[in-house]
């Protein structure tokens, strides 16, 4: 089984040892104890085996039974994805993949404005290069 956060999911510690695993587009939660931080802490937008993450958890914990530790994963993330923190799949193209959101491609440094805040030096803009059209349409064609 494969296991994602969704792209809206954050997780803030709270008072008393506890974790709110929120899902900013949905307003689905799950509040839970500190424990289950390891839990979710391991996930990103890209997908990983659930047994992964319970071989990374087993090998930090000494006295960890692997096949508890999964199965434990398992019930955790199914209550997750309902809540649409995660989601589930029994292939990694099944969670969905990552899609790309934005792209910012600089075609040119020239420019005539000399603002303090501008990451290109002053002498680069006034000869300032284009960006080769080819190479423009192949960033944008990846």
């Amino acid at each position: 089984m494969f296991v994602r956060l969704n792209s809206s999911t954050i997780i803030r510690d709270c008072e008393n040892g506890q974790v709110l695993i929120l899902n900013l587009a949905t307003g689905g939660s799950i509040l839970c104890s500190e424990e289950a931080k390891q839990y979710i802490s391991p996930l990103s937008l890209v997908p990983v085996l659930v047994k992964n993450v319970a071989m990374t958890i087993a090998s930090q914990c000494s006295d960890a039974d692997i096949n508890e530790i999964e199965s434990d994963l398992v019930e955790f993330y199914k209550t997750a994805s309902e809540h649409k923190l995660v989601t589930l799949g029994s292939t990694m193209s099944d969670t969905g993949e990552y899609t790309l959101q934005s792209l910012h491609v600089e075609i040119t440094y020239k420019c005539n404005e000399r603002c303090i805040h501008c990451y290109i030096p002053n002498y680069t803009k006034d000869n300032g290069a284009f960006i080769d059209e080819t190479k423009f349409y192949k960033l944008v064609d990846e």
